[in-house]
């Protein structure tokens, strides 16, 4: 496993495409050496959070843009839904930085108020992973895409094949993906 899959807030995404976050948050670092790719997965808005969530613009992906589309007032012809999919990826090369009120500089960079960021940490430590080389997809990918492991499936006789392991779910904090080859 040389990468991880995160799943990152539909507002961060459209912040990290347009230039505007270059430091994504976690509360729960990867066991990786640097340089690694963290494949961002774009999550459903919640609905405990957002009550009105259905009726908010979604984020859509075509040709490598992302785009907040109300599909009640603009056309979404030839536009993807970005939602539960992989939306694209970054290089993370440096060591992560624990965020604290006093790395303004920092804490600019991620594109959220200090108060938006204890929000998430919820009371735990909070780091910042320097971002690099980013590459939004043409089209999104599904979560069923990526690899997680090999395992050995009795094939008769004594007999054993290895097969790769197929992401079902998406990950809650981050998982440890297999590097796409394509």
């Amino acid at each position: 496993m040389n990468a991880i899959m995160k799943p990152v807030a539909p507002q961060i995404c459209k912040k990290i495409a347009d230039g505007e976050c270059s430091v994504l948050l976690t509360t729960v670092l990867p066991k990786l050496e640097s340089p690694y790719k963290i494949y961002l997965y774009c999550p459903l808005p919640n609905p405990k959070k957002d009550w009105d969530w259905q009726y908010k613009p979604h984020l859509y992906s075509k040709g490598g843009q992302l785009k907040w589309i109300d599909g009640a007032f603009e056309s979404t012809f030839g536009w993807e839904l970005a939602h539960q999919k992989v939306i694209g990826e970054v290089t993370f090369d440096n060591a992560p930085i624990q965020l604290f009120e006093s790395f303004f500089p920092t804490i600019k960079r991620t594109g959220l108020s200090w108060d938006e960021i204890k929000m998430i940490a919820k009371g735990k430590p909070i780091y910042g992973l320097e971002i690099s080389n980013i590459k939004i997809y043409n089209r999104p990918k599904k979560i069923d895409e990526f690899r997680v492991g090999k395992i050995k499936l009795p094939c008769g006789y004594g007999n054993y094949n290895t097969y790769e392991k197929v992401l079902l779910t998406p990950p809650r904090h981050f998982c440890y993906v297999n590097e796409l080859t394509t």
